[in-house]
């Protein structure tokens, strides 16, 4: 897909349908004109819907009416009553204030197909509810229509696996609506790619989508829009039908088979609306038979905006470490990264004039770069909802969590890590560590950080944070209460009780951390936070 290339599409005004327009908005597709047939939302009502939702959005694109019922004679199909509710009623998108919609800007069926021949150079179309229109289109205007169509892609048709109309789950509603129209589209030998449930199954509606999508900040009305019919979906959809059409069109890589073959659709009889595909090399359709969930999710997530966490990593120069994966992770879940310490990175130092995890509320007046830089991270980090602050130790401690600030906030933080070991740290001193003064925030310490295990873990235990999928581990609390003065003591293990030096209690940080301390004391806490 190119900003230049011209698109017109076509929708019935489904959830799912003003989910795959907000997607494909949010690219800013060069989208020539919308048309409204019947099918889950009447005609009336999803013209009105659509012209609010354009108009909050602010977009001047055409909208025209067009057919309120099936070519198909003798056949009233439709979709379940409650789904055309929430589409008529706009249920998901209850709490936008959407704005109100001139009728009189409306035109018909004949003033788009009369825009498509005119226009001066093939365009592609895109149909996402029943084939009516097009058919329509194709049936009066012929090839002076069809001749100015490079491609149609349509949303539709169950091929190798069941249907999603009830049933006998045998086909696609699309398609059933109005079988008749069905297959003129696809007799009239436009280059079509069909988009079925065989590959939609691969992207259902999940509540993990869900999960994710509640951590994303919108930046623009289109994202607010896409995230709105994501966590309001309570079964209007059960995967994303139309949202993996427009995926599609964003990004074809995100079909993992596409196969060439001729479509045959039943359109009377016991088993009208049935469609089959016979394999051609020559066909003039193609049909995405799979689909990759993960890219499609990413995709899907992206339009939104940004994910409200902040991941920070190099607080310390001489931890680079985890800029791959922080790197990685960002793309894959549209969340900001910051680097803490450029500066020290560039010269693999700990820090260059103080230790900036010890220089926090900072100063923007300091003659110190640390304390400038923290001034600088906690203006940034304050407007997240949870700010990761990323460590890096030679200790061999595996990956743990740090509150330096441990209120009930970063606790409840602190339970949606897939880590067992959660150690608070208070910050007793005017000044220390950024997770003592950034709200929602703490620290994962890794160790030892030059291990290749590191970098795979840390990668595991992000992806499940942000996805929500963790494992529901039993997490151990601990406080440190003090330290043991000494060089390094190679009996000593972290997180394991010793009893070496008088009273027991947990070692922290044995690894040689820092001069002069031998490890960190610590007492685990009761099984109630």
């Amino acid at each position: 897909m190119t900003n230049k290339s011209r698109y017109y599409l076509d929708t019935d005004m489904g959830n799912d349908d003003i989910l795959a327009i907000a997607m494909l908005l949010s690219q800013n597709l060069n989208l020539r004109g919308i048309s409204t047939v019947f099918g889950v939302a009447t005609v009336k009502q999803g013209t009105r819907n659509l012209g609010r939702i354009l108009a909050y959005l602010q977009k001047n694109i055409p909208v025209y009416q067009g057919c309120r019922k099936s070519l198909t004679t003798n056949w009233n199909a439709s979709f379940p009553p409650i789904d055309c509710v929430r589409a008529n009623q706009l249920t998901l998108l209850k709490n936008l204030p959407l704005a109100n919609y001139k009728s009189s800007s409306t035109q018909n069926l004949d003033q788009l197909a009369q825009k498509i021949v005119e226009e001066p150079s093939p365009i592609n179309f895109v149909a996402i509810g029943p084939l009516t229109n097009v058919a329509t289109m194709i049936q009066k205007y012929g090839s002076a229509f069809t001749q100015n169509i490079s491609s149609l892609t349509v949303m539709g048709d169950a091929l190798t696996v069941p249907g999603i109309v009830p049933p006998a789950n045998l086909v696609e509603y699309n398609i059933y609506l109005d079988p008749v129209a069905a297959k003129t589209v696809f007799k009239s030998g436009i280059q079509i790619t069909l988009i079925p449930i065989d590959a939609t199954r691969f992207v259902p509606a999940s509540n993990n989508l869900v999960t994710r999508a509640k951590q994303i900040l919108p930046t623009s009305k289109v994202g607010k829009i896409i995230k709105s019919l994501i966590i309001n979906n309570q079964g209007d959809f059960n995967s994303y039908y139309d949202p993996l059409l427009a995926s599609y069109l964003i990004n074809p890589a995100i079909a993992t088979s596409i196969q060439l073959g001729d479509i045959s659709i039943t359109t009377k009889g016991g088993n009208i609306g049935q469609t089959k595909i016979y394999l051609n090399p020559n066909s003039n359709t193609q049909v995405v038979m799979s689909a990759s969930p993960e890219k499609f999710n990413t995709l899907l997530l992206s339009c939104i905006g940004r994910n409200k966490t902040l991941i920070m990593s190099c607080t310390h120069g001489n931890e680079g470490f985890s800029i791959p994966v922080v790197q990685k992770i960002s793309s894959a879940f549209s969340v900001d990264y910051l680097l803490g310490n450029p500066r020290a990175l560039k010269q693999n130092t700990r820090f260059t004039d103080t230790d900036l995890n010890r220089s926090e509320p900072g100063s923007v007046k300091s003659l110190s770069y640390e304390e400038r830089r923290a001034k600088q991270i906690i203006s940034q980090a304050s407007k997240y909802q949870a700010t990761i602050d990323i460590h890096g130790t030679v200790s061999n401690s595996g990956i743990f969590l740090i509150l330096s600030d441990p209120n009930w906030q970063n606790i409840e933080l602190a339970k949606k890590f897939d880590v067992q070991n959660v150690v608070m740290w208070p910050g007793l001193l005017p000044t220390g560590p950024l997770s003592q003064f950034i709200p929602n925030c703490l620290e994962v310490e890794c160790g030892p950080k030059d291990s290749p295990a590191i970098p795979v873990e840390l990668e595991r235990i992000l992806r499940s944070f942000l996805s929500g999928e963790t494992r529901q581990i039993k997490q151990n609390f601990y406080i440190v209460t003090g330290q043991i003065k000494g060089e390094y003591d190679s009996s000593l293990q972290d997180f394991v009780e010793t009893r070496k030096y008088g009273d027991p209690f947990y070692p922290l940080l044995c690894g040689n951390q820092y001069s002069g301390i031998a490890c960190y004391q610590m007492q685990k806490m009761v099984d109630t936070l």
